[in-house]
């Protein structure tokens, strides 16, 4: 059995799990907006960002560089060796030593400039006082992950990935893809509306809806050869 049916065959597996996700995070996006006291400014920067793009322009350098520098992230943090970088106004590269799954979906699921952001935020609130600005920088958070999602989509949507094929095909990646962002939206919905959502409700909802799934498929299958034993 070759790595990539390996692969496919557990995204197939998956699969229910990735509904569950969707389903459990859009679920957390609604309880956001019910429970969030009057703070809008995340939810105002993350709905901010399609707007931007639609009424201005893409800013497909900055993803560009953000998407390879991820890759050579996650590369070091494999040890794998990062040889060069080059990066134009809508395309890039990475030159490595070798490649791994990790590796290769690493910009898909992984919010870079959301990441740095937030580090700076909590790293400055141990110096200074950042109360009278923390709507903006919330709100920068929120901005920063819509311009990955969006973006990563549009990547995904508008052009052939090598690094989906190195990976181990478009359904393993898009599985894993789907699942990541799932996980990084609910996790920043935890991380600045700590009081409105439950993280162990919304990853219970992931398994639940899973194990639902997988015991009809279960049961369906077991009365469907009983029916035509008799």
């Amino acid at each position: 059995m070759s790595r990539k049916f390996r692969r496919f065959f557990f995204a197939l597996l998956l699969l229910p799990t990735v509904f569950s996700a969707l389903i459990a995070t859009a679920k957390a996006f609604g309880s956001v907006f019910k429970h969030t006291g009057g703070d809008f400014s995340f939810l105002i920067g993350f709905c901010l960002y399609p707007l931007f793009q639609a009424i201005f322009f893409r800013p497909l350098r900055l993803y560009v560089l953000g998407h390879e520098l991820t890759h050579a992230l996650a590369a070091a943090l494999s040890g794998i060796q990062v040889r060069s970088i080059s990066v134009a106004r809508d395309s890039g590269h990475v030159v490595l030593s070798k490649q791994n799954a990790f590796v290769a979906l690493a910009p898909y699921c992984i919010p870079l400039y959301t990441l740095l952001i937030t580090l700076v935020l909590y790293g400055a609130s141990w110096f200074w006082d950042l109360s009278p600005s923390r709507s903006f920088f919330v709100g920068l958070v929120g901005f920063s992950l819509a311009f990955h999602l969006v973006l990563t989509i549009d990547a995904l949507w508008s052009q052939k990935q090598p690094d989906i094929t190195k990976a181990g095909g478009i359904f393993f990646s898009l599985v894993v893809i789907v699942l990541a962002n799932c996980l990084i939206l609910s996790l920043a919905l935890k991380l600045f509306f700590s009081h409105s959502i439950s993280l162990r409700s919304v990853l219970g909802e992931w398994g639940t809806g899973t194990a639902y799934f997988w015991g009809w498929a279960w049961d369906y299958g077991r009365r469907f050869v009983s029916g035509n034993k008799a």
